[in-house]
């Protein structure tokens, strides 16, 4: 790993244990916990194969499955005009539960009403005036 690669890690690593501190935790995320909040962090793309596929595989125990689905409802939960974390979060779990393990299909129906109440989502971006609650509505 050349050092770009080893500084890109330590400072993704001080981000989430700085957003972990700021949620209350005492300890940092774990790996799985953070690599499901990469795949879902509130930028303009979405996540990699590589990323879920990990997460597919991960789903294939139940604690980590159980780690994951506690960061996907969290993001089912943001703010609306967090709107891509929610967009992503939707996308991870469809993906999980088409090639995750049994957990993950058992841990996506306890998110059935959460993502029933998405239908009704709206965000309207301030800046474009662009419906951007269109995206996680379909």
């Amino acid at each position: 790993m050349s050092n770009a690669g080893l500084d890109d890690s330590l400072t993704a690593w001080l981000r989430d244990y700085v957003s972990a501190i700021s949620h209350g935790r005492l300890t940092p995320y774990s790996h799985t916990e953070r690599l499901t909040r990469i795949a879902t962090r509130n930028e303009p793309w979405g996540p990699h194969g590589g990323m879920l596929n990990a997460l597919a595989q991960s789903t294939h125990q139940h604690k980590n499955c159980q780690l994951v689905f506690t960061t996907l409802k969290e993001r089912l939960e943001v703010p609306p005009d967090r709107w891509r974390n929610v967009y992503k979060a939707l996308t991870v779990i469809e993906f999980l539960v088409t090639r995750g393990g049994e957990y993950a299909v058992q841990h996506a129906r306890t998110l059935v009403s959460e993502i029933r109440r998405l239908s009704e989502f709206h965000y309207i971006d301030p800046h474009s005036s662009r419906d951007e609650g269109i995206n996680v509505r379909h």
